[in-house]
């Protein structure tokens, strides 16, 4: 109840202090007349006193307001006229700077004339709020029931506080209010954590002081509330995508045994199947050896892998299209939409597929292997793509470690070339450039890795001494000594497609040169 409410009770209580307490909130009351009996206060009591306890030393009542104040008593009601000849001046200047509000109780009150009347009041004025409670909190479960949204939750909240609010949905990255307000560190806010995760945050346009236990009860019971219609949330989106990801896994492998039955489960995901589609594979360099290095931080790996693919997804749909998609483990996996079979349209996809790459990077500390495989006509034959899309990142790690963007078209031969890496016979072409490797290691040299900046920098010498931070006459002795070494001529059109043909081949089989 308001302090004011008991003076309104007692008429003839006279308030000494002046300051404003319309907003002030009693919860108990009591009597404390001993010199130790502010040491028994619980906080939020009106403290009746008859003023015996100050009758040999006058000065100690400041102390004592000090005291009642320091353990969150809200009022002091004293019986001045019994033993105070004259209201003391420092009682009241102390009260005033303290905000501690001084009530004159008339000599002829007894205590329990006092007492009982407020504790009636009191203990009807918490039956009225348990009633009210009970009342806010059954029409909180109903809005579950009822299936109604999150927003009608909010909306109900704000009907019953009166007070703007900002609740964020970090799961569907929504921002829910009734008025925008500039946020401060001193507004009230909470947050509501699902399995230790913050999943979203209420924020009111209050302080948490101006708050009363009762709106702390209701904004208790509506974020129980929010917690279930967010986990309810979660569950669907998780599902769907559950069982989006089977069917989609079902296309890219092969496993769908009819088209009636592509068409009947497309359907049902309300999705097109139809026109010319191809697969893109973004799959993240070191991932899985990550995650086996810093056990620890499986779990925050795992999230910001979802905000990745996240990521990915929607500046997917922003630069291009929606697209079909399929997570499984470090990899992302899209069917992506064309406007006819012609491949030339695969390098238009590249360069959304670099501003893609180039967004990630500057937003976290991920790189990516991109697979391309070719478009295809109908979706049903898509896993063919998928397998050359798997293929380009195979083949393209080889070539090129991580973080390329490879096209089926442009790593074709590599593919070829790889297949016979497990043949027993070991090709003739790779043998200059062993005879080179041999040359090295006898005479401590470093030929080898002059032959390869040649060939990647397309046999310009005078790319090569940049790369190598070397004289262009120093690259020009080593190019003649290569040829001297394989006694071959470097300027032979051949000769340098054998070397680049045996350095591809020696790329992809690592352990020949070991």
């Amino acid at each position: 109840m308001k302090l004011t409410e008991i003076l309104d009770m007692f008429e003839d209580f006279e308030l000494l202090t002046n300051f404003n307490i319309d907003e002030l909130e009693i919860l108990h009351t009591t009597v404390l007349d001993a010199p130790d009996g502010a040491t028994f206060a619980c906080g939020n009591e009106f403290v009746i006193s008859s003023g015996y306890i100050f009758k040999q030393n006058e000065k100690e009542i400041t102390n004592y307001i000090k005291r009642l104040k320091k353990l969150g008593c809200c009022a002091l009601g004293i019986k001045i006229e019994r033993y105070f000849s004259e209201i003391p001046e420092e009682m009241i200047k102390i009260a005033n700077e303290l905000r501690f509000p001084i009530i004159n109780i008339p000599i002829y009150y007894p205590f329990s004339a006092i007492l009982t009347p407020i504790l009636a009041k009191l203990i009807d004025s918490k039956v009225d709020n348990l009633t009210k409670t009970e009342k806010i909190r059954n029409n909180f479960i109903r809005i579950v029931l009822e299936n109604k949204s999150l927003e009608t939750t909010l909306n109900y909240l704000y009907n019953l506080l009166k007070i703007d609010y900002i609740f964020y949905d970090y799961f569907l990255d929504k921002k829910y209010y009734n008025k925008e307000f500039s946020e401060t560190h001193k507004n009230f806010s909470k947050s509501v954590f699902s399995k230790n995760k913050e999943i979203g945050k209420l924020v009111l346009n209050t302080t948490k002081s101006k708050l009363s236990d009762f709106d702390n009860t209701i904004i208790e019971y509506a974020l129980e509330i929010v917690l279930i219609q967010i986990e309810k949330e979660i569950t669907i989106v998780k599902l769907k995508e559950n069982y989006l990801n089977d069917f989609i896994s079902d296309i890219l492998s092969g496993n769908v045994h009819s088209r009636e039955e592509l068409l009947t489960r497309a359907k049902l995901f309300n999705i097109d199947i139809s026109g010319y589609n191809s697969v893109v594979i973004f799959d993240i360099d070191n991932f899985k050896y990550n995650l086996v290095q810093n056990p620890l931080e499986n779990i925050k790996l795992q999230e910001v892998k979802r905000k990745v693919f996240e990521k990915i997804l929607q500046n997917f749909e922003i630069l291009k299209s929606k697209a079909l998609y399929y997570k499984k483990s470090d990899s992302l996996v899209l069917i992506t939409k064309h406007n006819s079979i012609d491949n030339s349209l695969l390098y238009q996809l590249e360069s959304i597929l670099k501003r893609i790459k180039q967004i990630i990077k500057e937003n976290f500390d991920f790189t990516f292997t991109v697979g391309m495989g070719n478009i295809r006509e109908d979706i049903i034959d898509i896993d063919k793509s998928y397998q050359e899309a798997m293929d380009c990142i195979k083949i393209g790690r080889l070539l090129q470690e991580n973080d390329g963007i490879f096209k089926y078209d442009d790593i074709e031969f590599f593919k070829i070339l790889n297949n016979t890496i497990n043949s027993s016979k070991t090709p003739s072409f790779i043998n200059d450039i062993l005879k080179l490797v041999n040359y090295d290691k006898e005479k401590d040299t470093s030929y080898f890795e002059t032959l390869t900046h040649l060939i990647e920098n397309n046999w310009s010498l005078k790319q090569t001494s940049k790369k190598q931070f070397l004289h262009y006459n120093t690259i020009k002795y080593r190019f003649e000594k290569i040829s001297e070494i394989i006694n071959k001529d470097l300027d032979d059109y051949n000769t340098r497609f054998l070397l680049e043909l045996g350095y591809r081949y020696i790329k992809l089989n690592k352990n020949n040169i070991d």
